[in-house]
């Protein structure tokens, strides 16, 4: 019988012949799949929210996809990699701190920053020490503006790439 055609138990019959790995890595195909998509949805968003960015190459840097190692779900993020995260230069999405890590610019322009001084006001002795603005950023929210849109897109097409990605499985393992 072509895996095309099973229905309920026999997809459940076939989902027991395969291994913990073989099931894992079918939710995990599927999720790249759908999350690429939601990938794109937020890119677009990121291209409309009005932050100007010098080069269109840097727009699809923004939004990085993360999929749970253990097949739970996936994460559309435009947080850090890490926190010591140390790249080439040329980057232009990402800001270098003091210390030579670098950090994408995203993830200040999603949420927005706040307005601070460098310093306080001090007296030490004769010598006043003032600090200076540093300025805010406003909150873009290019992330939230997707977020209705992405779970629709995810919504339509996860059941179909879950049997997609089952089938390759199944074919590749011989049940077929």
């Amino acid at each position: 019988m072509d895996p095309k055609d099973y229905t309920g138990k026999e997809w459940t019959d076939l989902l027991r012949g395969f291994s913990t790995r073989q099931i894992r890595n079918t939710l995990k195909r599927s999720y790249r799949k759908v999350g690429k998509e939601a990938q794109r949805i937020a890119v677009g968003k990121l291209r409309t929210s009005g932050l100007s960015i010098k080069g269109a190459s840097d727009y699809d840097k923004g939004p990085r996809l993360h999929i749970y190692s253990k097949g739970g779900g996936f994460l559309i993020t435009v947080k850090a990699r890490s926190a010591s995260r140390k790249t080439g230069k040329g980057e232009k999405s990402m800001h270098v701190t003091r210390t030579g890590n670098k950090k994408p610019v995203w993830m200040w322009a999603e949420e927005g920053t706040k307005s601070r001084k460098t310093k306080t006001k001090t007296r030490i002795a004769v010598r006043a020490r003032k600090g200076h603005s540093t300025g805010s950023m406003p909150a873009y929210g290019f992330l939230k503006a997707a977020e209705p849109e992405m779970f629709r897109a995810v919504e339509n097409s996860l059941t179909k790439e879950l049997e997609t990605a089952t089938v390759k499985v199944a074919k590749k393992a011989g049940f077929v």
